[in-house]
């Protein structure tokens, strides 16, 4: 089956970038050029689009708002919406996923990671396919309904958690960090109420960057830097080990590694493992204005969580610290804050 995707208004660039690899993999591709032209697509063509890709700096549209009426339409709701982002400065995921995007890429972008998005969520599609039919063949067929609810459950479950996970990395994405974040900062702040103790409630957040990732992009093969960040992530798994801690890919070269339970001295701890662990890899980095070797610099936040403060507060204070330790310009360089 030849899949079709419907790109919506790019520049030149990302356009030959887009449409050479995924025609290479026998995708049809479809290109517009205005919001109103794609929706009439989307109302006359039969079968629909299976993907769409939207480009975020589209000027004088906005972008959201185009995701948002595909997915009123009834047959845009099923059709993952997959936008570039360009401009990370203008590029918010939270709102994205609100209005119903499905994924990101962020440019530059290699090969290898935009047809690992696409084909992710084309699967998850073809798997969202499969649930429903399951789900119809269920009322026709009573007497097997245990073995078919089974069988429901755990393809729904199957797409639950590929949908949280990053394609590249294996890691979980932004939206599980942030859902796992929120539901640890109502624990921790549920168990300081109901004690009335602030002991073992301390709830921590790391984010690390990898220094002159852009060099290593710019002067390495694309295919090498995804495979730089897959040996990042994996050598910082195995280093987070806790079954409480999450370990997610927060974007572009950064990581964001969640410890609830965890105060100043037992965050710092971890943050100087992932380093040593990163530093043994020795992957080379010519390009560097800091050392030979791939290395991080972290941002730290730690503190203890209460109702009166929202669970992004963490993610403020620990990207705060980010920009405090790479303004150090140094390897391996640290800053904690704490509130």
């Amino acid at each position: 089956m030849t899949h079709k995707i419907l790109i919506l208004k790019t520049n030149k660039k990302d356009l030959d970038l887009l449409t050479d690899t995924l025609s290479q993999k026998g995708y049809q591709l479809m290109v517009t050029n205005e919001d109103s032209d794609l929706l009439n697509v989307m109302k006359k063509q039969n079968p629909s689009p299976d993907l769409i890709i939207v480009d975020k700096l589209i000027e004088g549209v906005n972008s959201y708002g185009i995701c948002q009426q595909i997915k009123l339409l009834g047959k845009g709701q099923d059709i993952p919406i997959v936008f570039l982002n360009r401009g990370q400065d203008n590029f918010e995921p939270e709102t994205m996923f609100k209005y119903g995007g499905a994924d990101y890429l962020n440019y530059p972008c290699s090969s290898l990671e935009i047809l690992a998005r696409i084909e992710n969520q084309l699967q998850l599609k073809t798997l969202g396919q499969q649930l429903k039919e399951q789900n119809n063949r269920l009322a026709k067929l009573e007497p097997h309904y245990q073995k078919i609810q089974e069988s429901l459950i755990h393809t729904k479950k199957y797409l639950e958690r590929l949908s949280l996970v990053d394609p590249i990395t294996k890691l979980s994405n932004y939206e599980r960090l942030h859902k796992i974040l929120q539901k640890e900062w109502s624990r921790c702040s549920r168990q300081r109420i109901s004690s009335s103790d602030a002991i073992g409630t301390h709830i921590s957040l790391i984010i690390a960057q990898i220094n002159d990732f852009k060099s290593y992009k710019d002067h390495y093969e694309m295919e090498l830097a995804s495979n730089c960040l897959k040996m990042v992530a994996d050598a910082i798994k195995e280093t987070v080990k806790r079954p409480t801690d999450l370990v997610a890919f927060y974007d572009r070269e950064k990581f964001a590694i969640l410890l609830p339970n965890t105060d100043h001295y037992g965050v710092q701890k971890v943050a100087n493992l992932i380093n040593q662990k990163i530093q043994e890899l020795k992957i080379p980095h010519h390009y560097s204005s800091l050392s030979d070797y791939v290395t991080l610099t972290m941002g730290i936040a730690t503190g203890i969580p209460t109702h009166a403060l929202p669970a992004n507060t963490l993610i403020e204070v620990a990207e705060n610290a980010l920009i405090q330790a790479l303004q150090l310009s140094q390897e391996n360089a640290i800053v904690l804050d704490s509130f």
